[in-house]
């Protein structure tokens, strides 16, 4: 009795979900949407947004005091704000039409160029394991320091192109 009734169970609640997800392929197509969401692809790790949460509870080998924190930032400011890089960065936006997510792919080849050295000098390791590392370390203080995560937000803004890049466009 007991078995049976468990088993009758088990099996209505697989059938449902069969049936709900049937029909959400069905809304899906009707909709013209794509049946499954395609996976979003990681954005590029800044100071105000490190990117990888997990990351933090990861082993760190690095912590900034805040004055190095303003150092940092100052000096990918100036990285980002160099007119080759800006012309390059450019470049990148044009290339995929202004298209976001084909440009932050570009974007982070481009910018690994300029950030390698920062790294480097910082005793980061010039990977992107390394970057997400300075970023984090970074985030620790932009989350608690409005002037900067300010700095942080404008070095971010000449990262994207400036005033006439892809600064604000993920929407």
């Amino acid at each position: 009795g007991a078995q049976e009734r468990k088993m009758k169970a088990m099996k209505d609640k697989q059938e449902y979900y069969e049936a709900q997800q049937k029909h959400e392929i069905a809304e899906r197509r009707k909709a013209g949407l794509p049946l499954v969401e395609p996976p979003k692809e990681p954005d590029i790790p800044t100071p105000n947004k490190p990117g990888a949460l997990g990351y933090r509870t990861a082993e760190r080998t690095m912590t900034l005091t805040k004055a190095q924190a303003g150092e940092l930032i100052d000096e990918l400011l100036a990285a980002y704000s160099d007119p080759a890089f800006q012309k390059r960065v450019h470049a990148d936006a044009k290339a995929v039409m202004y298209e976001y997510q084909p440009f932050v792919r570009r974007l982070r080849k481009t910018a690994f160029a300029v950030q390698e050295p920062v790294l480097v000098k910082w005793g980061f390791d010039p990977s992107e394991e390394g970057l997400q590392e300075m970023m984090v370390c970074l985030s620790d203080h932009t989350l608690r320091d409005k002037q900067l995560r300010g700095r942080a937000d404008d070095s971010t803004k000449m990262l994207f192109g400036g005033e006439d890049g892809m600064w604000g466009m993920e929407e």
